[in-house]
């Protein structure tokens, strides 16, 4: 049986990449450094539809899969040249996307649908590869989804988490700040409160599938809701903790595909 999807849930990253825009260019930035933003949301929202379209039982063969290929195409940015010993990113033409803010949320998604043993595994994996790339900030998000995730199912597994997480913060990570990548939340909010209020609001509205997920009658909708609220506010919240991406608001289509992967993981909007 398929589900519906939301069409107002499919336009809720529309106001943050919006502002992004407008702070950008108050600050010197152009607007089509937004491009890859612009891209990613009619991606999402396409894919979106499209998922919602499969039958239930084609929809867990095609989380499963995308678990699998998220997990191979994060660990190849490993391969990649890098920038300055940081190995974040596949390369596709122009774009550089951040790999991890793209398909991460599609292992945590299957995570629940898996044993103990094949989830815990997946994750860590997952984790792991922060550590090697290294990208402190991606890996403190993921590490409070996948304690969420865990917890209740394999405690143990905390204790790995927290130490992968130590562990990549101990990296040395050179890379100078990109403003209207990494600095656009900070510069809304130095900008006035008009700007700090819009900020506020506009990230705020893509909690609302989280949010609608922990009404869910199904407890593992609930969970999901739960790990995919604390990655998106890990995500935030590292942006003021050192030179992190800004998810949606800063330009980058990594999040925005990140985003979507998580309505997606939530049935399109539940």
């Amino acid at each position: 049986m398929s589900v519906s999807v939301k069409p107002a849930y499919l336009l809720l990253p529309a106001p943050a990449v919006a502002l992004g825009v407008v702070v950008a260019m108050r600050h010197g930035a152009s607007p089509m450094a937004f491009a890859p933003n612009v891209l990613a949301m009619v991606l999402g929202a396409i894919a979106s539809v499209a998922f919602a379209g499969q039958t239930a039982q084609r929809q867990q063969r095609i989380l499963g899969w995308a678990a699998v290929a998220a997990c191979a195409l994060v660990g190849l940015t490993l391969a990649s040249s890098g920038l300055e010993g940081v190995h974040r990113w596949i390369r596709l033409g122009p774009v550089w996307l951040n790999a991890s803010m793209a398909f991460s949320p599609w292992v945590l998604g299957a995570a629940l649908a898996r044993s103990r043993a094949w989830a815990s595994a997946m994750l860590l994996a997952l984790l792991g590869l922060h550590a090697v790339q290294p990208d402190a900030g991606q890996a403190t998000a993921l590490g409070a989804a996948i304690v969420a995730i865990t917890l209740r199912r394999s405690p143990l597994s905390v204790l790995a988490v927290l130490a992968l997480v130590a562990g990549t913060w101990m990296r040395a990570d050179p890379l100078s700040p990109v403003d209207h990548v990494e600095r656009i939340l900070v510069l809304a909010v130095s900008d006035g409160p008009l700007l700090a209020g819009a900020a506020v609001l506009a990230l705020g509205v893509l909690f609302l599938p989280m949010v609608q997920a922990l009404k869910h009658a199904n407890t593992e909708y609930r969970w999901l809701g739960m790990a995919f609220g604390l990655y998106f506010a890990g995500e935030i919240a590292m942006t003021f903790v050192g030179n992190f991406p800004v998810p949606i608001m800063g330009a980058g289509a990594g999040a925005v595909l990140g985003w979507y992967a998580m309505l997606i993981n939530l049935r399109a909007g539940v």
